[in-house]
């Protein structure tokens, strides 16, 4: 007892310490001019918790220093300070920062990559900021990667799925040139599906893909997606393995089949099997078939609240006329407006009509959550997955 005593004695002096000296930091950091400041969290000489701290002080700052600050770290030699202040430019919607952002991006690690390009599919991207995505395509371009076991995710996927809607020639040309480099990364099948423009020496690429039972399904069913619109084989394919998953999990809600987890080993290997497998659904929002929309509609009243938000994202976005002629449905209140709300950003000309059903007031307070937190901010996990991630 006097040991456990004299442990819990110290573990409390230890971390009363540790308090205190994050105090202390904290309080330096208040008395740095903005100048001292930047100079001290882009110094790479100093112990990176005593940089954050700093960093984080200067984020507590006022909007024209944020942006003075964040404007110099993006230009650090630390590529992890530099991300983060990449990140919170874009949450800012700081102007004219995609060219920075554009000339370092590709010189970083994947983790870093990945968070700034994840940002910045939360926010939404324009036409000023399609360079960023494209230095990550075009680097990754250049060379070779035939890594069948790649991971989950990768920042050459999200880059690649954030370029999916652009109707530039040169844009479909870098992304046929990525795939032959990179044929077994999921972002970029699906960013050729969303184009519908596969190039006839790509189409045995994408068979071969998709038909190697060695590669991650997930990949597989993404190279088949890039393929069904020419190979009625790859589009039942694709098709089964959705309708697969669906037919599975989509009467189970997530809270059983959480609960369930701990009742046995088939059922812990069941929710991780959900888990890797729900990402599948984002594949409808790339899906050129006719068979999709049929597909999608059909589940939307599913009792798993995740598969039943993620197909109502991928509605929203392809078919929102079915979601403003219909009513909530499955959907709570509070899911059909924040559904409804999305369309009016994913597509403006709809604005009049979700006004309509929902009321000034109530487009307002959601849209401006919508701006504030971004897509995935607000929707979660079911925004990730219907935006391709």
């Amino acid at each position: 007892m006097n040991a456990l005593y004299s442990i819990v004695v110290v573990t409390c002096l230890f971390l009363g310490q540790s308090y205190a000296q994050d105090a202390g930091q904290r309080a330096r950091a208040k008395a740095l001019s903005l100048k001292e400041a930047i100079e001290q969290a882009s110094n790479n000489r100093l112990p990176l918790s005593e940089r954050l701290v700093v960093y984080e002080e200067l984020a507590s700052r006022d909007a024209k220093e944020r942006a003075e600050a964040f404007r110099a770290l993006l230009a650090s030699a630390d590529e992890t300070i530099a991300a983060m202040a990449a990140r919170s430019l874009l949450q800012e919607r700081s102007q004219d920062v995609a060219k920075a952002i554009s000339s370092r991006i590709a010189t970083w690690s994947e983790p870093n990559q990945l968070a700034v390009l994840q940002e910045l599919q939360n926010i939404g991207i324009d036409d000023s900021s399609l360079q960023i995505p494209r230095e990550v395509v075009s680097e990754r371009a250049a060379r070779k990667n035939s890594d069948k076991k790649s991971a989950p995710l990768t920042a050459l996927d999200i880059a690649a799925v954030l370029i999916a809607n652009s109707p530039s020639p040169a844009d479909r040309s870098l992304l046929a040139n990525a795939v032959r480099a990179n044929p077994y990364s999921r972002g970029l099948w699906l960013a050729i599906a969303a184009q519908d423009t596969i190039e006839p020496g790509d189409l045995a690429l994408a068979d071969s893909v998709y038909k190697n039972v060695e590669v991650p399904a997930l990949i597989r069913v993404a190279a088949a997606t890039a393929l069904a619109g020419k190979n009625q084989d790859a589009a039942a394919f694709v098709t089964n393995e959705i309708s697969t998953f669906l037919s599975r999990f989509s009467n189970l809600s997530l809270e059983a089949l959480v609960a369930e987890a701990y009742s046995s080993k088939e059922a812990k290997e069941n929710i991780l099997n959900y888990r890797q497998q729900v990402r599948l659904l984002g594949m409808l929002r790339f899906l050129r078939i006719p068979a999709t929309e049929s597909l999608t509609l059909k589940y939307l009243n599913a009792q798993n609240q995740e598969i039943r938000m993620i197909l109502g994202l991928v509605t929203a976005m392809r078919w929102p006329e079915r979601l403003l002629r219909a009513n909530e449905g499955a959907f709570s209140n509070s899911e059909y407006e924040s559904l409804l709300v999305a369309i009016s950003l994913l597509h403006p000309a709809q604005t009049t009509l979700v006004e309509t059903r929902i009321g000034t007031s109530r487009l307002s307070e959601v849209r401006n959550r919508l701006e504030q937190h971004g897509f995935i901010g607000v929707f979660g996990a079911p925004g990730i997955v219907a935006l391709g991630g």
